[in-house]
């Protein structure tokens, strides 16, 4: 009988989508899935949802806080069960990205021939992305397959051309971090793209450990 059995309806990464489209699936699953016999289970990141239906219920509210806030009742209201998969501790992170550089030990040693720069590159996955284990993974490869490019453009036969990569083969970390501006901050990164000066600001600033020049030049980024 159709009462003996239950039916569970998923619906993964509802974080990838629209802020529109996020709270039509919400309204939909509530509409059409709240029956006695059906349970649904929604996944992906919570703080990216409560943005979005937030942005989605109040916007004309200049407060992300305050948005943040009327998401998160929003999701409270419409399930049973709202749980936050706990993020992993100090150590499990640690560990996680070792066994990464454990597998890419040889691409990454190619990369990276000083041991302090695979140090530093680890403690940026560590600081910077949030114990996402995905998108570490993700943007491991994705260094890994940019320096591939760059190795062989190196090989080029226009040399002026091949010796812009070659710098950037002799400064990894230098790439890495462009690389990370690009994946976490897009809007910065295509400024400096427009505008090589800010990019070189940042480095400079980063070198002298000007942490107040730092956020004046990215401040003005953003104007």
């Amino acid at each position: 009988k159709c009462n003996e059995n239950k039916i569970v309806v998923f619906v993964d990464d509802l974080d990838r989508v629209t802020p529109e489209m996020a709270r039509d699936v919400l309204d939909n699953l509530c509409t059409f899935f709240d029956k006695k016999d059906i349970t649904f289970v929604v996944t992906g990141d919570h703080t990216v949802l409560e943005g979005h239906l937030g942005r989605s219920l109040i916007p004309d509210e200049e407060s992300s806080a305050a948005q943040l806030e009327e998401g998160r009742r929003f999701m409270k209201k419409i399930f049973n069960v709202y749980w936050r998969l706990p993020l992993p501790i100090k150590k499990e992170l640690q560990d996680f990205i070792k066994g990464e550089f454990e597998k890419r030990t040889e691409a990454l040693s190619a990369v990276f021939p000083q041991e302090s720069d695979r140090t530093m590159f680890s403690s940026y996955l560590e600081k910077y992305f949030e114990s996402n284990f995905r998108q570490i993974i993700r943007f491991l490869d994705t260094i890994l397959f940019n320096f591939q490019i760059i190795k062989q453009k190196a090989e080029s036969e226009d040399a002026q051309q091949a010796s812009y990569f070659k710098d950037m083969l002799a400064n990894p970390l230098l790439v890495v971090r462009m690389l990370m501006i690009q994946e976490l901050c897009a809007p910065l990164f295509d400024k400096m793209v427009r505008d090589v000066s800010i990019l070189q600001g940042l480095e400079y600033a980063v070198e002298k450990k000007n942490t107040s020049n730092v956020k004046q030049i990215i401040d003005q980024s953003d104007g």
